[in-house]
């Protein structure tokens, strides 16, 4: 642990590494697939934020630490996914693996996991190129000139694919409840759709 810790702190990080780790660990596996060593080193990095955290979540009872720790992990956990850039990850699982101690609104979660499926259908009977683009944009998180490359197409090409996509999720689900999916041009930063 960083030397910046008092010792004293040191304890009461590991005391809540003992309760907790044995929990975390299965909590991750489930999420990251087979890689038990990925997991570990997941929830490892999950408590070297708490204690980096700890002068903020020393004041917190343990329910609320706990809750903290699965935030940080399941954000973890998503930048482990994202980083991995496969063609599609389940989302589902995150919805489906709350932490059971904070307040969860039941009605908007199940609301929320239905516009995902449908979402995912719409996107899986685009074209294949339309939906090759439109993951390599919003999952892959890759900008138009490295899908242009990757793809072997000019930007202008990855652009009208990307209105295509949104026309297609727009018309299906609602412009009201469809995230802006901006950033079209591209130019570094994210351009709010028109």
């Amino acid at each position: 642990m960083p030397s910046r810790i008092p010792r004293e702190h040191w304890e009461e990080i590991a005391r809540l590494y003992g309760v907790l780790y044995s929990d975390m660990l299965p909590f991750a596996s489930r999420l990251l697939g087979v890689d038990c060593e990925l997991a570990h080193d997941t929830v490892q990095d999950t408590f070297k934020a708490c204690a980096e955290a700890w002068d903020e979540l020393q004041e917190l009872g343990f329910d609320r630490q706990r809750s903290w720790l699965y935030l940080v992990l399941r954000r973890r956990i998503f930048d482990v996914w994202r980083a991995r850039t496969t063609s599609r990850m389940l989302f589902e699982d995150l919805v489906r693996d709350f932490d059971p101690v904070a307040d969860v609104d039941i009605p908007r979660t199940v609301a929320s996991k239905m516009l995902l499926e449908k979402t995912w259908k719409i996107i899986d009977e685009m074209p294949e190129r339309r939906r090759r683009v439109t993951l390599m944009k919003h999952q892959g998180h890759l900008s138009n000139q490295e899908i242009a490359a990757h793809l072997g197409i000019t930007e202008g090409t990855v652009r009208v694919h990307l209105l295509h996509a949104r026309a297609d999720l727009t018309s299906a689900l609602g412009q009201e409840v469809l995230p802006d999916l901006g950033d079209l041009n591209d130019d570094g930063g994210v351009e709010a759709a028109g």
